[in-house]
């Protein structure tokens, strides 16, 4: 496990939470502490995407709004904890997206292509030779960063991406990375926005 994958599940959760509820806070020491644990134990992110929803529901419900990462620990272990039990056999229920024999398939990148949005055809021929190597067994992470890099500059004087990585690069803390923070932001924003797949699912 690399610097680089931390940070790209790390951003993948952030944007997560900002596109899906338009929650952004100060992403302070702690919070980034709460966030690389989740990564070092490997919590798949379905299961952290599925605590998010839950705790940020529950908090609106009560007109609160969440103001920290920390504000979801509890639930991202108790689900951790359920998933844990899936793995382990002693359940066959679903939680979530989150299933004991959860593996992804060309099938959800197929779907994408077939709707491919207007702005991203220079680069579809990309995507479709990706969807081979997936096809074949062969997709590795050094395509995959290759494609995110053509996707970044493809996109680089997108004025939406710009505004969002300055806004964003504010809300972090002095003392984390802000080279890799930045181009793993860009990398899962314009994924979220475009509705790409995240490739990384479906690295042999």
């Amino acid at each position: 496990m690399t610097g680089g994958e931390a940070y790209a599940y790390i951003t993948r959760i952030i944007v997560f939470l900002n596109r899906r509820y338009a929650i952004s806070f100060f992403i302070t020491p702690r919070d980034f502490d709460v966030l690389w644990g989740w990564w070092e134990k490997q919590i798949p992110f379905p299961v952290i995407r599925d605590a998010l929803v839950r705790v940020v529901e529950r908090w609106n419900k009560k007109d609160r709004r969440v103001y920290s990462f920390a504000n979801f620990n509890y639930q991202v272990k108790k689900e951790f904890a359920r998933f844990a039990d899936l793995k382990l056999g002693r359940h066959v229920r679903e939680i979530g997206s989150a299933r004991e024999n959860d593996s992804p398939d060309s099938g959800e990148l197929a779907r994408f292509l077939d709707r491919c949005p207007d702005e991203l055809r220079p680069l579809k021929p990309d995507l479709e030779g990706i969807k081979q190597a997936i096809d074949s067994g062969c997709l590795t992470r050094r395509t995959v960063r290759d494609f995110y890099a053509r996707l970044v500059s493809h996109f680089e004087q997108d004025d939406e991406l710009i505004l969002q990585t300055r806004r964003f690069l504010k809300r972090i803390s002095g003392r984390l990375d802000h080279r890799e923070m930045e181009k793993q932001f860009k990398i899962n924003f314009l994924l979220n926005r475009l509705g790409v797949p995240f490739l990384e699912d479906f690295e042999n």
